[in-house]
């Protein structure tokens, strides 16, 4: 008894198609969901990041910055996309207001940043440079904050081939 006609069976060939062309995306929520399932914040204040006894601590000087995808082209070709999500973590809570203020020029500077680093920095047969990204970001984050007290933490970098 047939329930499928000649024409719709899958041979190994198709599932082998079918499966790797679902792996990428499949790699990509795997990550996004492990990514977004950790929250600093929460660890902070699990682990007595207040040291003052009330509140809020830490995760009130904590800036998150929204994920910034951000296209990798070498050779005048696009090879893959840099995914950054990271915070700025603020000294007290009077940067973290001026850092909430700036946020639209921010974000400008650092997807200019994070688009020079990817040209000039990342390559996809080696891990992406952390202390050379840190130096983008922060270096953006000086410039238009006009001070060095905010200091970047990461929270998800990463790279996906084309």
């Amino acid at each position: 008894m047939r329930f499928f006609p000649e024409s719709a069976r899958l041979s190994a060939g198709r599932v082998r198609r079918l499966v790797r062309g679902l792996m990428s995306p499949l790699m990509l929520a795997l990550i996004l969901v492990l990514g977004l399932s950790f929250h600093p914040e929460e660890a902070l204040a699990s682990s007595g990041g207040d040291k003052g006894g009330g509140g809020g601590g830490n995760m009130d000087k904590m800036v998150p910055i929204a994920p910034m995808p951000i296209t990798i082209i070498h050779q005048a070709r696009i090879k893959g996309i840099l995914m950054v999500e990271f915070y700025l973590e603020a000294p007290d809570m009077a940067e973290a207001g001026r850092i909430n203020q700036l946020m639209p020029r921010l974000m400008d500077a650092y997807r200019t940043g994070l688009t020079e680093f990817a040209v000039n920095e990342v390559r996809l047969d080696r891990p992406v440079d952390l202390d050379r990204l840190e130096l983008y970001l922060n270096r953006e984050t000086h410039t238009v904050t006009g001070s060095k007290r905010a200091r970047v933490i990461y929270k998800q970098i990463m790279v996906q081939r084309k």
